[in-house]
């Protein structure tokens, strides 16, 4: 006689713990994989960049070498002569004074102001492009035309203006801040006449890790001292930073005008926060160092400006 079980089989399910064990090495491999993946792409990107400035700043100079002045600084005739851009007649329409302005109303009176519509700053990538000292073609750009308004979809757009940096989204740009003049990057949103030849732009356009970076590879790694100097938007709406005249305002120009605190050191005692670019460790005095410690330097709170050389 056969016995039978007659009671229900249950099998056993679930993991082992070197199951489990497995499957979060295997998870963990794939997160630091994309961790890793995403600061080498990071990585190339901030090389890149600095090689774009690094390429501008010999154009610039190769120019002035060959031609005896700054690009869209060279004034008549020798701009026609030479077969660049025409020049006007006023200051900041080519006047070869060394540095780069704009003619917002294309009249007299000593009108050098950072006009980016017309003027010297928009026909200094004119210049480098007819030079064939850049790899981009700009055509666009005169010393008396006034281009208004230029945004991302306008005819001219802002891309036949400024060069497109290698960081998605921003531009790159020269303008003068006092005697000296400075590449920048940022997300250009809109540039109008307005009082004085506007500029609205992203508040920032770096995180402070690659602000830092850039700023130890091409100078002291300070971020108010030497030739790449870093700032915050102080004066800002919905996240946008409206300046007129001097993008970074220069005090000598705009002396009561909020905008001139974005490029000076502070002098108080200043913590880091989730916002900053740079602080100085809450100690009145101190030196300034970028806010690498909080977040992990990852908050987009910096913009760069790139001294000429």
């Amino acid at each position: 006689m056969k016995f039978y079980n007659l009671q229900p089989q249950h099998k056993q399910s679930g993991f082992t713990l070197v199951e489990v064990s497995i499957v979060l090495v295997i998870i963990g491999l794939i997160v630091g994989g994309v961790l890793v993946g995403q600061d080498l792409i990071s990585a190339a990107t901030t090389r890149s960049q600095i090689s774009q400035i690094e390429s501008y700043q010999v154009a610039v100079n190769t120019f002035k070498v060959k031609y005896g002045y700054l690009p869209g600084d060279m004034p008549e005739p020798h701009a026609s002569n030479f077969g660049f851009t025409p020049r006007g007649q006023y200051s900041g329409q080519g006047d070869g004074n060394g540095v780069l302005e704009g003619n917002f109303n294309n009249t007299p009176g000593g009108v050098s102001w950072n006009v980016f519509n017309g003027g010297e700053t928009v026909v200094f990538f004119v210049d480098l492009s007819a030079a064939k000292l850049i790899d981009q073609t700009f055509t666009y750009g005169s010393s008396t035309v006034n281009y208004s308004p230029i945004t991302a979809n306008s005819t001219p757009s802002i891309n036949s203006f400024f060069p497109k940096a290698k960081f998605s989204g921003q531009n790159l740009y020269a303008y003068k801040m006092g005697n000296d003049n400075y590449f920048s990057i940022s997300n250009i949103y809109n540039i109008s006449p307005g009082g004085g030849g506007g500029i609205t732009i992203s508040a920032s356009s770096f995180s402070v890790n690659q602000a830092n970076n850039m700023d130890k590879k091409l100078d002291d790694g300070l971020p108010q001292s030497g030739k790449v100097l870093a700032s915050t938007c102080l004066s800002c709406v919905s996240g946008l930073c409206m300046s007129y005249d001097y993008l970074w305002a220069d005090p000598d120009i705009w002396g009561a005008i909020s905008f001139t605190t974005i490029l000076t050191p502070y002098t108080s005692a200043k913590a880091a926060t989730s916002t900053s670019c740079y602080d100085n460790g809450n100690v009145a005095g101190a030196v300034q160092k970028y806010s690498v410690g909080i977040n992990g330097g990852n908050g987009i709170n910096c913009s760069l400006s790139f001294k000429f050389q």
